[in-house]
């Protein structure tokens, strides 16, 4: 069943449990939806704003397609859900994802693959309430864990499109990092 956005966005429990846990941040507000981004998607200049993360970052969608694009607020931007649903279940069942891209070692998917068992427990350890504020969240949305979800991100970001700044025509960078985990002492320590 397709998500509901306006009964997802309506229940306050939901929307604070997004924002704690996934940083995310909806834009219920109509001017809000409609204000202008600082880049073009293969050349479209007109957006949906669908949310917000806690650092200024943008999650639109480009009609007439379903795809969620990302533009943070440090110059990067990409696909992060084919749909609105694909981006919700990614926020919600792998909320570290913006960790995974960036130490995804140039977004190489073995990786990524490497990276996402210790970013779980890194998380899990330094998010206060984070597994179960995140059980609840799965539950209240009615959305599991996809089988790959390592795959389903490297899928989205992998997704040609081309984003270039709307004043300068500079093409934004990748979501992907070129950073490993063995680079953090933090998170190294919960490699295998």
């Amino acid at each position: 069943m397709p998500i509901d956005l306006a009964k997802l966005t309506g229940n306050e429990d939901i929307v604070d449990a997004l924002g704690l846990v996934c940083d995310l941040y909806f834009v219920t507000d109509e001017n809000d939806r409609n204000e202008p981004l600082w880049c073009t998607v293969d050349g479209a200049n007109r957006f949906v704003s669908l949310a917000r993360d806690g650092s200024g970052g943008r999650f639109v969608a480009v009609p007439p397609s379903p795809r969620v694009i990302h533009a943070s607020s440090e110059g990067q931007a990409g696909v992060v859900g084919q749909t609105v649903d694909e981006f919700i279940i990614l926020s919600v069942t792998c909320p570290y994802w913006r960790d995974l891209l960036k130490f995804s070692g140039g977004g190489r998917l073995e990786e990524m693959r490497r990276a996402q068992p210790a970013l779980e427990r890194y998380w899990l350890d330094d998010v206060e309430d984070s597994g179960p504020t995140r059980t609840f969240l799965m539950s209240a949305i009615g959305i599991t864990r996809p089988d790959d979800i390592v795959g389903l991100l490297y899928r989205n970001i992998t997704t040609p499109v081309s984003i270039v700044h709307a004043e300068d025509g500079y093409r934004l960078e990748p979501l992907s990092g070129k950073f490993t985990v063995d680079i953090n002492p933090m998170i190294k320590q919960y490699l295998d």
